[in-house]
């Protein structure tokens, strides 16, 4: 497709354009001449080994390592044959290096296999001077193919260490497999204007000038500032990451979620693999931010991939992400994880597979580490930060706050499922929109019943609760047919899992053909990615759950409570009919509505489903409220008087 009358010309070295497998305009790449090293860029052959008359000074590992003239050589003459037998795997071994003094390694080698089977392969390993890291995996039919000559590249980075060697090992589960190892080069590349923390330039990983980093003393941040500690993407290898496993591994693939390159992780065998990040300094920052890109391929139903946290002394599992749930296979995803508090000067991240299925796997890229410094705690910067429970009051630090709980309350949510869903979803076959009676409230809900006699479940959007200290959920149920014993939980998915907050049992908590009111109160530090849940377990395939009036209120101060949970019956209200507490009439309405009730009225408030205070009436109120500028919807209304409070819906045509 290049070339001729019609088509584009075909790549070159003589055409004055950076094309095909070039590395720069006509040089470098596997077909033109190499180009001409930057200014300051210094390139040092550390050895060069072709086993013609010997080891050349490399060690075999194990008795099934051994130099062979063969016509499988990929190079000359000799070569070595690394292979597993007899359950005893084979290698060989580098001379030891000192590598402190450059800023890149670059080793390049030839391999031929013979009778190689699905699952064979062998893997590179470098010495860091303490333990051995496994760099690459190289795996039979993905990476290479049987009586074929390939050369391969490998680059290293970071901060090498002076006493280094290198090694390949055999990871071959058939006898007769056979690896041969030829034509081995190691260069050092260094270059002159070398990242230093005293040079007064940003360079290398420092994070600002001769600061930050994992090299430099921490910066001395700015009160607010967003700072990129690192960004990831694997094109040039592992990035000083760590491979922790035999099954994880660095990959050039099209299932890589951004690039070529990605970190591949997978199950085999029992064995879970994971990436461990370097070492960070975080005591700079009061929160620190994690993105990255991820990509399933062929994961099932409880495979999940993990991320932890490294505090200077042990592992904490910070968020699980579910298959399904949070993923689905083929796609790519772009996730954040949010960590903040006391933070450690030798931190660390980690990401772990859980995958049940051999065939499943999982590719990590593009993750990039930020901190943030907020800014210092006052009590008169109109902001609520710090231990603070309002805007400049409350905590330890400032004044108490005015004892008003409904200023400090806002609605966040309030669903009546009158038009649809409301941005709730449900299991699909066991939860449905229900029209006309028995609705706890107005004419529609959403009921839960499995035909099968299966769990079955309804949940709700995603909330950012960062900001908040408590919050509430009420909703309105009745149920049929459901015999004692048979019950339903609200759940709260705290970004990582689902905690169960109250589980709610047909006979002690309530009964057949009544209408509940069920308020849960949750305090403490609340997710940024919050759900809420109503599951209904097994039960007879008869029996119906009703859920409706479903409303969410936080505040930002924390609000401590006998018990976080109560129920209560709700007096049925017929057309015409007065309630004995508020009632709003005419509902729904045009112009005005008028509120009856036998308590005085200390104020009134109508939000919009989606949680806007669009009226806020205070004391001295008239009985009669003029609604005609509001526009045509539903809206909800909270009524609070000397003793109540009461929550009412209000159709406006």
């Amino acid at each position: 497709d290049c070339g001729g009358p019609n088509c584009p010309p075909c790549p070159s070295c003589n055409d004055g354009i950076k094309n095909g497998a070039e590395t720069s305009i006509d040089c470098g790449g596997p077909n033109c001449p190499p180009c001409k090293e930057d200014n300051g860029r210094n390139e040092h052959l550390l050895g060069g080994y072709y086993f013609e008359t010997g080891w050349d000074n490399w060690i075999s590992g194990g008795k099934f390592s051994q130099r062979l003239k063969t016509a499988y050589s990929p190079e000359g003459s000799y070569s070595i044959q690394i292979k597993e037998k007899e359950n005893e795997n084979s290698s060989m071994t580098s001379p030891t290096y000192d590598l402190s003094l450059f800023d890149t390694i670059v080793i390049e080698f030839k391999l031929r296999a013979i009778n190689c089977n699905a699952q064979d392969g062998f893997s590179f390993r470098y010495y860091n001077g303490n333990s051995w890291i496994t760099v690459q995996q190289y795996i039979f039919k993905q990476d290479f193919a049987n009586s074929l000559n390939y050369t391969k590249r490998i680059i290293l980075s970071g901060n090498l260490h002076d006493k280094s060697q290198f090694r390949f090992q055999s990871n071959a589960h058939n006898a007769n497999a056979q690896i041969f190892i030829d034509a081995i080069t190691i260069k050092g590349i260094s270059v002159n204007n070398r990242a230093t923390c005293s040079d007064g330039i940003q360079n290398g990983q420092e994070t600002g000038i001769d600061c930050g980093g994992v090299d430099c003393p921490p910066c001395n941040i700015d009160e607010g500032q967003e700072v990129v500690i690192n960004g990831y993407y694997f094109e040039n290898g592992w990035d000083n990451w760590l491979s922790g496993g035999t099954f994880s591994k660095r990959i050039k693939t099209a299932y890589s979620p951004e690039g070529t390159y990605s970190i591949q992780l997978k199950d085999h065998e029992g064995e879970s693999s994971s990436m461990i990040s370097p070492v960070y300094d975080l005591r700079p920052y009061d929160t620190i931010m994690i993105s990255f890109k991820l990509r399933a391929i062929n994961m099932n139903a409880n495979d999940f991939i993990q991320f932890k946290y490294y505090n200077g002394n042990k592992w904490i599992e910070v968020q699980d992400l579910y298959f399904k749930r949070d993923f689905s296979n083929s796609l790519t995803y772009s996730k954040s994880i949010k960590i903040f508090g006391n933070l450690s000067e030798n931190a660390r991240f980690s990401f772990q597979s859980n995958i049940e299925h051999e065939n499943g796997q999982i590719y990590i890229d593009a993750i990039e580490i930020k901190g943030i410094k907020k800014r210092p705690d006052t009590c008169n910067d109109g902001i609520k930060n710090g231990a603070e429970t309002g805007i400049d009051c409350g905590g330890p630090n400032c004044l108490p706050c005015a004892d008003n709980d409904d200023e400090n309350e806002l609605m966040l949510a309030g669903y009546y499922f009158e038009n649809g869903w409301d941005t709730w979803t449900g299991e699909s076959q066991g939860t449905t929109w229900h029209s006309s009676i028995p609705s706890p409230e107005g004419n529609h809900c959403i009921r839960l019943n499995h035909p099968e006699g299966s769990t079955t479940y309804m949940t709700s959007a995603v909330f950012n609760l960062f900001d908040y200290q408590s919050l509430s959920i009420s909703f309105n149920f009745t149920t049929e047919q459901m015999t004692d014993g048979e019950r339903f939980t609200l759940q709260y998915f705290n970004g990582g899992r689902w905690i169960d907050l109250s589980t709610f049992i047909k006979g002690i908590d309530f009964s057949n053909g009544k209408i509940y009111n069920a308020t849960y109160r949750l305090g403490g530090f609340l997710s940024t990615s919050a759900k809420f849940r109503i599951l209904k377990s097994e039960g007879d395939k008869h029996s119906s759950l009703y859920v409706d009036a479903i409303i969410l209120k936080a505040k930002t101060k924390f609000s401590l409570v006998e018990s976080p949970l109560e129920i209560r019956e709700v007096e049925r209200e017929y057309p015409n009919q007065i309630s004995l507490g508020v009632s709003i009439l005419p509902n729904p309405t045009n112009e005005r509505i008028t509120i009856t009730t036998s308590e005085v009225i200390k104020c009134l408030k109508i939000y919009s489903t989606s949680g806007q205070l669009i009226m806020n009436l205070h004391d001295h109120l008239n009985t009669e409220i003029d609604v005609s500028l509001l526009q045509p919807g539903m809206y909800i209304l909270f009524v609070e008087t000397a003793h109540n409070l009461y929550t009412k819906k209000l159709i406006k045509q």
